[in-house]
């Protein structure tokens, strides 16, 4: 009878194609993913279909002709498909394809070549999973599925030595494999990591060049062109990181804003920009940017995440900037790019000693100043400023009003059974509560009503420190709104209306903090390193490289000068330093990783199943260590006499464990839970009689313990 093992390779093919689709709804692009929801659920249910199909050893076959009147029903699907597709990406529907054609060919497999053409198809829909995956966890579904496609592979190849000699498959048709699989998968990973960071790069990080990780953009701090007054009040809610700063030489930086956008027209409830005086940036050098001529005190580095909008997010202290590529400025002050970024985008900035707003002089006629301009202002708002700034100047005034609102009213993010028709004058005269942007809107309006030019700004306040690399985490939660003032003798000054109590600052140490930043630095390097690597970050590296390696030769062959004596110097040099910064860098990421392998392989020897074969081996290595006569050759008859001659008290354990070894591997038939158990205390036994020193050779006893040649 010749076996072909089909309903083995059909599960194994069925369980790889299950398993190749899962990531597929959650990555990019995005707000559904490569594919949606439902063609997820309608594609496992098929497979399992095939599955429980394959289980039972169904004999049933998609016909050729089916297949074919099945391809032509879906080209009009096909072509729907594509008309659907936004921007010019196709990947959706191939994605669709693929899935389509997966299973036309699993419920037709009939043939045992076929099971390669599955396996292709199998390859392209993990390829896909795989390219426009952005989230570090998917580094946990590529092992298991290299750990799953290698388990296919060795079965393939075990079941067609089977069916070539199918005398032997009854007895040997599982191959212990599980180490190999184990081994051969932590080389591919491991082998994997020169070759991405060596192989060529492309521009775009993966398919189809979209940007890495949207920091949810669905609820950004709101820099677009236009804003609604609860876009901040919203965002709060909102831990994702917005941006990381690492200053070069100071240890902490100063209590920064990071400003965003300024909007001067107040229409139906919404802010709105005046971008009317829009115009390129002139950089002084290739990359540098010059935004005010003051003297720096310190530098720092940030890391942007894409929030959905152009907006370049600068600290208030910002007097230069360095980074790639044109930049745009208008006349409130804001820097923006040319497009809003689809990734991660770093830059330097230089910093003043004290806030420097860069913003143009606003012009006293108030028909034309945006800044001055008198939408929303109500009568009752303007007699309320009046009131609380009298016949001030306008510096004095700008205090006042600030003073009034922080003392005055209170924080709160309920809203519940309020009329949006007039908010803000709600706001002042009912309620006398509400959150960040109805104190910044009240005071720019109560400002112009005095004349006063003012502006609404959105940004970010407050920093978290991330003690695992020395950088300043700004999350969505540090969304704020504020107020920048024109006052003649300091121009543009920046107020805040808002209590202290609504303002947002920097969670307090606790072990879930301890957590997320654990988490925001591995997801940080991953976007980095991983999603953001391009051929820059290779030249960089083989410069590293090279500079190591001249470094060592200079530490290996220093140059003596006749004026220096010869003694060796003892200090350690800068060049080792340099290389315990660098060690030390990434030692907790490698400690952190080495604990989780140390962990997953003590969980995984914890679980391995126990087999009476398994033991009899562990029985014969014990015995080879003592005896250098045994070894994998040696029968379980001599193993017996010659175990009993050293130890005759291993004799009736030593019976019982080789007795159930020939039983399970020559008798054809398996053992039952107690044979399993008594052999595993039979084992413990030997062990305890082999770790005392036998009293010397001698001839077998013979009792009722030896094994019997099984029936």
């Amino acid at each position: 009878m010749v076996m072909t093992f089909a309903r083995e390779k059909r599960l194994l093919l069925g369980s790889l194609a299950f398993l190749s689709v899962l990531p597929l709804p959650f990555n990019e692009p995005r707000p559904t993913g490569v594919i949606g929801i439902p063609s997820l659920l309608l594609f496992l249910s098929l497979v399992v279909v095939f599955l429980f199909q394959a289980n039972r050893d169904s004999e049933w076959r998609l016909q050729p002709w089916a297949m074919n009147v099945m391809g032509l029903c879906y080209v009009p699907l096909f072509l729907w498909d594509l008309r659907l597709t936004v921007g010019g990406n196709i990947l959706r529907p191939m994605v669709h394809l693929l899935m389509f054609g997966l299973l036309a060919k699993l419920f037709s497999m009939n043939k045992e070549g076929q099971k390669w053409q599955v396996t292709v198809l199998i390859f392209f829909l993990f390829l896909g999973a795989m390219a426009t995956s952005v989230h570090p966890l998917i580094v946990v579904y590529l092992i298991g599925f290299i750990l799953l496609t290698l388990t296919l592979l060795f079965r393939f190849v075990q079941y067609h030595v089977l069916a070539a000699y199918p005398a032997i498959a009854p007895q040997r048709r599982a191959i212990p494999v599980r180490r190999l699989l184990f081994t051969c998968a932590a080389l591919t990973l491991v082998l994997s990591v020169p070759l991405f960071a060596l192989m060529p790069r492309l521009r775009a990080p993966y398919i189809l060049g979209r940007g890495l990780r949207a920091t949810a953009q669905s609820l950004s701090t709101g820099f677009q062109d236009e804003v609604s007054l609860d876009i901040v009040g919203r965002v709060r809610t909102n831990s994702s990181v917005a941006l990381r700063l690492k200053m070069e030489r100071a240890k902490s930086p100063p209590p920064l804003r990071f400003r965003g956008a300024a909007y001067d027209i107040f229409q139906n409830n919404s802010w709105k920009r005046f971008d009317a005086s829009r115009h390129v940036l002139r950089p002084e050098r290739r990359t540098f940017y010059r935004l005010l001529d003051r003297e720096l005190r310190d530098k720092a580095r940030i890391w942007l995440e894409p929030l959905g909008a152009n907006n370049v997010i600068l600290p208030t202290h910002a007097v230069s900037i360095e980074i790639p590529g044109r930049l745009y400025a208008d006349g409130a002050g804001s820097v923006t790019f040319a497009t809003a970024p689809k990734g991660i985008r770093e830059y330097r900035v230089g910093l003043a000693a004290e806030a420097a707003l860069v913003a143009a002089i606003p012009s006293p006629d108030r028909d034309t100043e945006p800044s001055l301009d008198r939408g929303g202002i109500s009568a009752r708002i303007e007699a309320l400023a009046g009131r609380v700034v009298g016949s001030r100047p306008p510096t004095e005034s700008a205090e006042l009003i600030e003073r009034h609102l922080v003392e005055s009213y209170e924080y709160t993010l309920d809203f519940v059974g309020r009329n949006p028709a007039n908010p803000i004058d709600d706001f002042l005269f009912q309620y006398r509560s509400g959150h960040c942007e109805y104190f910044a809107t009240a005071m720019v309006l109560m400002l112009r009503s005095q004349g006063i030019p003012a502006r609404f700004v959105t940004g970010f306040l407050g920093t978290e420190m991330n003690p695992l690399e020395d950088y300043f985490v700004v999350r969505q939660s540090n969304a704020h709104a504020w107020v920048e003032a024109y006052l003649p003798e300091q121009g543009w000054v920046t107020f805040d209306p808002t209590p202290p109590a609504g303002r947002p600052g920097g969670a307090r140490p606790s072990l879930l903090l301890m957590l997320r930043q654990s988490w925001d630095y591995l997801q940080f390097r991953w976007d980095r390193y991983v999603m953001a690597y391009g051929s820059l970050d290779q030249l960089g590296l083989l410069r590293r490289f090279r500079q190591f390696w001249r470094g060592l030769k200079r530490e290996a062959t220093p140059e003596a000068t006749p004026e220096s004596p010869s003694e060796p110097d003892s200090r350690p040099s800068p060049w080792s330093f340099a290389i315990g910064e660098q060690l030390g860098r990434f030692a907790v990421p490698v400690l952190l990783l080495s604990a989780l392998s140390v962990l997953l392989f003590v969980v995984w020897r914890s679980r391995s199943r126990f087999t009476v074969t398994l033991a009899y081996r562990d029985l014969r290595r014990l015995l080879a260590k003592r005896d250098s006569d045994v070894n994998e050759t040696t029968a379980p008859m001599t193993l017996y006499d010659r175990l009993v001659e050293r130890w005759p008290e291993s004799a009736q354990p030593a019976g019982s464990l080789i007795q159930l070894y020939l039983r399970e591997s020559y008798a054809g038939h398996g053992l039952a839970d107690r044979d399993t158990l008594e052999a595993k205390r039979s084992l413990q036994r030997l062990r305890v009689a082999m770790r005392a020193r036998g009293p010397g050779l001698q001839e077998s006893p013979g009792f009722e313990g030896a094994p019997q040649n099984p029936k």
